[in-house]
C-alpha cells in the first residue's frame, strides 16, 4: 500500500493563508459609456493634431500630400509656362449640346483648381516638393496633369451612379458579377464577386438589351423574408431612366469612345424603376438570419441598418486563380453558385 508522504510544518514556520482571488472579468465586456467614447476622442485628438493628418492637394499633379510637406506659393512668384500645352490635345472642354465645338482645348496653365488658394486676396498655389522643385528649374513635372495626366472634373451626370447604372452606360464589359445580399430586421448587406472573362464584349447601342445583362450580372437574395421593393430601395441595384439617359448623353458629347454609340430609349423602357435589372434569385435562411449572427453581442441590429432611400454598405470582393481553377465554366449556373459559396463564406481578398 502506497501512502503520500505528509508535510510536517514545524512550529516557526507561519500558517499558510489563504489568498483572495479577484473575480474573474466579465465576457463579453460591457460597452463603452459616452464618458469613455469622449475621453477616446480627447486622447487621439491630443496624440495626433490636425496638422499631423491633414492632406492637401498639389496644384500641378493633384496627388494629396500631408500638410506639412505643401509648398503655398504666390502665383506671381512662379513661372507656369512649363504647364501650358497648346496644341497638345491634353485638355478638353466640356460640350453641352451637338453644336459645340469639338475638341477645344482649356486656356491657361493645366493646374488643379481646388489647389488653387487666396490669402488676402492674392492668389497662391499648393504645390509638392517634386513639383515646385521642377517648377522652379522650368521644367515640366514628371507626374502634372499638363504631362498627359489631366481628365478633368467628374461630371455631375456621372456622379452617385448605382452599380446597375454602372453596368448600363459601360461599352466595354470585362467582368462577370454575382452580387450577393443579406437582410434582416431592416438589416442589409451587399457583397459582389467580380472575375474577368476571357473576352471583352463592346457595345454599339447602350444600355444594352435587358437579357444580355443576365449573362454577366447574377443578383442572389438571403433572407428571413423575400425582398420587397423597399429593401430594393436601399439596394445599390436600381436603375434610374433620367439618370442613365443624363449620364450617356453626356459621354456622347465629351467621350471620344461614345461618339459613335447609339442610345436606345426602348431598351431603357424595358428596365423596371422598382426592381434590379436582373432576375433575383433568393434563398431563405432558418434560424437567426444572416444578419443578426453578424452582429456583436452588445450592438443593436439597427446600429448596421440604413434610413430608406439610402444605399446599404457594398462591398467587393476578388477571386485569386486558386479559387477560379476547380470551377467549371461550361455552366454560368455551375459558376453562380460557386461566386456564392465563396462570398457566402466571407472570403475576400
Amino acid at each position: 500500500m502506497c501512502v503520500n508522504p505528509v508535510r510536517i510544518l514545524s512550529s516557526s514556520q507561519p500558517p499558510l493563508v489563504p489568498v483572495a482571488t479577484s473575480p474573474s472579468p466579465r465576457f463579453p465586456p460591457a460597452p463603452l459609456t459616452i464618458t469613455e467614447h469622449a475621453e477616446i476622442v480627447r486622447r487621439w485628438h491630443a496624440h495626433f493634431p490636425l496638422d499631423s493628418i491633414l492632406e492637401l492637394p498639389c496644384a500641378a499633379c493633384a496627388s494629396l500630400f500631408p500638410k506639412s510637406d505643401i509648398v503655398v506659393r504666390r502665383r506671381a512668384d512662379i513661372d507656369l509656362s512649363p504647364l501650358e500645352r497648346p496644341g497638345c490635345g491634353i485638355t478638353r472642354m466640356e460640350r453641352h449640346s451637338a453644336a459645340d465645338p469639338v475638341g477645344v482645348e482649356l486656356p491657361g496653365p493645366i493646374l488643379y483648381q481646388p489647389a488653387m488658394t487666396s490669402l488676402d486676396g492674392v492668389p497662391h498655389l499648393q504645390l509638392c516638393p517634386r513639383c515646385d522643385v521642377s517648377l522652379s528649374r522650368g521644367e515640366l513635372p514628371l507626374l502634372s496633369l499638363a504631362n498627359g495626366r489631366w481628365i478633368g472634373d467628374v461630371p455631375s451626370v456621372l456622379r452617385n451612379l448605382s452599380y446597375s447604372e454602372e453596368l448600363l452606360i459601360s461599352r466595354f464589359r470585362r467582368n462577370y458579377c454575382v452580387a450577393h445580399v443579406k437582410g434582416g430586421q431592416g438589416y442589409l448587406k451587399a457583397n459582389a464577386i467580380l472575375f474577368e472573362q476571357p473576352t471583352t464584349t463592346i457595345y454599339d447601342v447602350l444600355p444594352p438589351p435587358r437579357e444580355d445583362l443576365d449573362g454577366v450580372f447574377a443578383l442572389i437574395f438571403t433572407g428571413s423574408a423575400r425582398p420587397t421593393n423597399k429593401d430594393y430601395e436601399r439596394t445599390p441595384f436600381l436603375v434610374r431612366h433620367r439618370v442613365v439617359l443624363s449620364a450617356l448623353r453626356w459621354l456622347q458629347l465629351n467621350h471620344s469612345q461614345y461618339a459613335d454609340v447609339t442610345i436606345s430609349e426602348d431598351n431603357l423602357a424595358r428596365y423596371a424603376d422598382n426592381e434590379p435589372p436582373v432576375t433575383v434569385m433568393y434563398r431563405k435562411t432558418s434560424g437567426a438570419s444572416d444578419a443578426e449572427a453578424d452582429v456583436g453581442v452588445h450592438e443593436p441590429l439597427h446600429a448596421r441598418s440604413v434610413p430608406s432611400g439610402e444605399s446599404c454598405p457594398f462591398m467587393v470582393h476578388a477571386l485569386t486563380a486558386s479559387d477560379l481553377g476547380h470551377m467549371n465554366y461550361s455552366q454560368p449556373t455551375n459558376r453562380q453558385t460557386g461566386l456564392h459559396r465563396h462570398a457566402y463564406a466571407g472570403k475576400h481578398h
